[in-house]
């Protein structure tokens, strides 16, 4: 009887976080596609190269300081203002010495310094930016205050998108995108430094000298884990950039933008849920197994269904989204975007260890990786060998973390012969589901009635596989 209740307990926390991601993320990816957009409709090929460089220093500040050093604060029940201040040190040490890192970078190439002046500051400032934004993020989601962040997040984002709409058409869109993108962040994360100080939240009494270690180690095992991951999941962009320059980049950066999109935004709405829940639940073995299979059924079903009837339409909508003169974005997108849903899931399920405290066995399995696909690199680089065969093979690499980490992760299942036969029967839905995507997608019809009757297809077979499940989801409870 207690078991359930505590199982009841963490859905609805759980429930009610996930609906104000979910809405907010939806909101979110709106004004996403239509910047995506306009980036496509005034940037070129050379152009978009450039834009890249300074899309791959924010993603590296946000997989880097976000939640960073405060992950703990999350992750453990207790926090002091010492061990907020001590983990905030740590943070913006580390942002001094990537900002030196990126700012020897810009000296180095000292032609896109020159011409790209605007992109070097804007991009060196957000760096820092979100490194100190992050302690204030950390703290509200330690308290479940997901409402607030999202409105934050929505308000940032929507001044962001009209200060573009309006001075887009008048200055250099070179300009505008990183100002703007700028602004959106400056608004977030000021909102949620007065969000933290309106609530005034009461912290625990001075810890001792142990906890505030443990929570140090801690957060400076996911720091590391997640710069490794970074670097591990951008070395095919460090491999395009050197080995094919900025006019192949261009159209790469902007295949993976939209392939990624639905990873980028529906991620964070189930990690930010899972995590806070999952790591108050991390000693109870039945809710935890319970939090775990049932979420990511639910990321299985609404993330891999999209990515389905994307996939399955990609020529159609990069041709309603771009000027794709030369069919690049829809090559490299019909690679990317098989990688995209493997790690979609895989980072959902790393996202779950990580609330299980698995930092240092996350850290080591990463390390190996990165080591593994910088020895790829290499022979691609010395071999000269075609960017198809690069992205072929990084298809596969990426299918073996996917696996390594599945396996890793039926480690804190207490009935692990019920969560194998739950990812077999998921597996053959996802076989039937794309056996009739394929099917539809050679009856002919325009984009909007094959998307119609593939949306139709998907949730029928939604409803057949998984009918509790999909009546769940449709009230946005993902357990």
């Amino acid at each position: 009887m207690q078991n359930a209740n505590h199982i009841q307990g963490s859905s609805i926390a759980l429930n009610s976080m996930f609906r104000w991601q979910l809405m907010s993320s939806v909101y979110l990816t709106i004004l996403q596609i239509a910047g995506i957009v306009f980036l496509g409709r005034f940037l070129g090929y050379q152009e978009m190269g450039i834009y890249a460089i300074f899309q791959l220093i924010f993603r590296f500040a946000t997989a880097l300081f976000e939640p960073g050093m405060f992950v703990s604060v999350i992750q453990r029940k207790f926090h002091s203002k010492t061990i907020l201040n001590n983990l905030y040190k740590w943070q913006m040490s580390i942002a001094a010495v990537g900002f030196i890192m990126i700012f020897i970078f810009f000296i180095t190439e000292d032609s896109y310094y020159r011409e790209n002046l605007i992109f070097v500051i804007t991009a060196l400032f957000l760096f820092l930016w979100i490194a100190w934004g992050a302690r204030y993020t950390a703290i509200l989601t330690h308290h479940l205050k997901q409402k607030q962040i999202s409105m934050a997040l929505i308000a940032g984002a929507t001044l962001e998108f009209l200060f573009m709409l309006c001075f887009i058409w008048h200055f250099d869109p070179m300009w505008v995108f990183p100002i703007s993108f700028l602004f959106r962040f400056l608004i977030y994360y000021g909102a949620c430094y007065i969000l933290t100080l309106k609530n005034n939240f009461e912290l625990h009494p001075i810890l001792d000298g142990v906890e505030e270690k443990a929570h140090i180690r801690f957060s400076m095992y996911q720091i590391v884990n997640q710069g490794l991951s970074f670097i591990q999941g951008n070395f095919d962009t460090a491999l395009i950039l050197f080995a094919f320059g900025l006019q192949v980049l261009g159209p790469y950066n902007f295949a993976s933008e939209l392939s990624y999109l639905l990873f980028s935004k529906l991620n964070p709405v189930f990690n930010k849920a899972v995590f806070p829940v999952l790591a108050k639940h991390q000693d109870d073995p039945s809710v935890r197994q319970e939090i775990m299979s049932e979420s990511l059924l639910s990321h299985a079903l609404v993330c891999l269904g999209l990515y389905l009837l994307f996939y399955f339409h990609l020529p159609e909508i990069i041709g309603l989204l771009f000027k794709d003169e030369l069919g690049q974005i829809l090559h490299f997108s019909k690679f990317i975007c098989i990688m995209a849903m493997i790690r979609s899931v895989t980072n959902l399920v790393f996202s779950q260890l990580l609330a299980l405290g698995a930092s240092r066995k996350l850290l080591q399995w990463n390390v190996t990786v990165l080591l593994l696909n910088y020895a790829f690199i290499f022979i691609i680089y010395l071999t000269k060998s075609h960017v198809d065969t690069f992205l072929t093979i990084n298809i596969f690499v990426s299918l073996g973390v996917f696996m390594f980490t599945l396996m890793h992760m039926f480690k804190y299942y207490s009935d692990v012969k019920k969560g194998m036969h739950q990812l077999l029967y998921f597996v053959f839905y996802l076989c039937v589901s794309g056996i009739i995507l394929y099917g539809i997608q050679f009856t002919g019809f325009g984009l909007w009635i094959s998307l119609t009757a593939s949306g139709m297809a998907v949730i029928s077979l939604d409803y057949l596989f998984y009918r509790q499940k999909f009546l769940n989801l449709i009230r946005f409870r993902i357990l």
